[in-house]
């Protein structure tokens, strides 16, 4: 006995089966064989179609990627630009206050706290003292 393989499923039958045991294709038929390659066809046209599409949908998303990327380091240079010449405008200004390190920077920030503590404590006490008065005057006006 010949034996053959079902062009829909692979399954191995033989000369004498009409049908395919295994997925029920007709055999004898020149239709089944048409049917099989038409199969056939179909499948590697949607896996080609869908290869194109994806495909081509990664490469996208690849180059947009790649171009987010390469605009934030362009930004990032230029955010580094501006803060290095901030830095070094406060740096000259400070030079040119006459300070020459941090710690006299601190020493004069140190000095006119001490000076100005005074002057802000009998600043709140004088507030004080207008807010009570105004209170007073206020409190004596609706009587």
């Amino acid at each position: 006995m010949q034996s053959d393989t079902c062009p829909a499923c692979d399954h191995e039958v033989t000369a004498v089966n009409n049908f395919c045991g295994n997925c029920g294709l007709l055999l004898s038929s020149s239709d089944a064989r048409i049917a099989a390659r038409l199969n056939e066809s179909v499948e590697a046209s949607v896996a080609r179609e869908i290869e194109k599409r994806y495909g081509e949908r990664e490469v996208v998303e690849l180059t947009i990627a790649a171009n987010v990327a390469d605009r934030m380091l362009k930004w990032a240079k230029v955010y580094g630009a501006v803060v290095a010449f901030l830095i070094a405008l406060a740096a000259a200004a400070l030079t040119l206050l006459g300070y020459q390190s941090y710690s006299d920077l601190q020493k004069k920030i140190k000095i006119a706290t001490n000076e100005v503590e005074p002057i802000l404590r009998a600043a709140r006490g004088k507030a004080a003292e207008i807010a009570e008065a105004s209170d007073s005057l206020r409190n004596e006006q609706y009587r």
